[in-house]
């Protein structure tokens, strides 16, 4: 597979009847562990590879079953899934809902993510909202802000508890579709922070991110409440709370430095 690349015109023509004379013979596993580097090789401009590459992959199908591109893509390899899920794709061996469903149980790939939701768009309206209701529980931001926008559009009613749940999302590109859904709706966001905010026993990283969503709307009224984070027992938090009194009000920038610097922890004084 490396020497299909080679600068020599003769290796290159070599190794390609080389994969195809030995690709009976080999285990799938392995074969499918150098489909990565195969993929890439017509991108290297030194020949033009579609013609065999079609005669390849043909060969290969009927070398390799269907199953075994499924495991792979479910497997360990990145590189070797992305691949698997290239030619699943491009060769249709899978149905687009079995093929999106596939990609969305592994949670470990932005690639990947970002084709689940490509994918996801070309099915039939009544089947995207199952998976846009997975995605939404991704590990990546990009997929969930995506996903939720989709929900917003197709949920009819059920769209104001898809974005309330999303008010205190990591990720500020959720938050803001959130808001921005849940304010054309006539609802008062900022009442809705001050009510999660004043929820008991909230972990440090909640607290972190309210914090700095109640700060994100731009309301000055709101600069006491944000300040009273800045004696938290969390340094997160305190420092949190410290950037987003800074945000809503700029010009306080003396008075918030002063503070910080009387703080007990490093990070909040570095901060200051």
């Amino acid at each position: 597979a490396e020497r299909l690349n080679d600068w020599v015109p003769q290796v290159r023509g070599l190794a390609r009847k080389a994969l195809m004379t030995m690709l009976p013979f080999v285990p799938p596993a392995q074969v499918l562990s150098a489909l990565p580097d195969i993929l890439l090789v017509p991108g290297s401009g030194r020949d033009e590879y579609s013609r065999w590459l079609d005669e390849f992959e043909n060969a290969l199908l009927g070398a390799v079953p269907v199953d075994e591109f499924i495991t792979h893509v479910k497997g360990k390899s990145i590189r070797t899934a992305r691949a698997c899920v290239h030619l699943l794709k491009k060769r249709s061996l899978l149905g687009p809902v079995e093929l999106t469903d596939l990609i969305l149980g592994r949670n470990d790939d932005i690639i990947l993510a970002n084709l689940a939701m490509q994918y996801c768009e070309e099915l039939p309206r009544d089947k995207q909202i199952l998976r846009y209701k997975a995605a939404i529980r991704s590990h990546f931001g990009s997929m969930r802000t995506i996903a939720l926008k989709k929900l917003l559009e197709q949920s009819g009613e059920n769209g104001h508890q898809f974005a309330k749940a999303a008010l205190d999302d990591p990720q500020s590109s959720v938050r803001f579709v959130a808001a921005g859904y849940l304010r054309s709706q006539g609802i008062d966001v900022r009442a809705l922070y001050h009510e999660l905010l004043d929820a008991q026993n909230l972990k440090a990283r909640k607290l972190r991110i309210l914090v700095t969503a109640l700060a994100s709307l731009q309301d000055t009224a709101d600069i006491p409440r944000i300040r009273s984070f800045c004696t938290n027992a969390d340094i997160s938090v305190r420092r949190a709370a410290f950037n987003s009194w800074h945000k809503l009000a700029p010009q306080d920038r003396d008075e918030i430095a002063l503070s910080a610097l009387q703080d007990t922890a490093r990070g909040v004084r570095k901060f200051a």
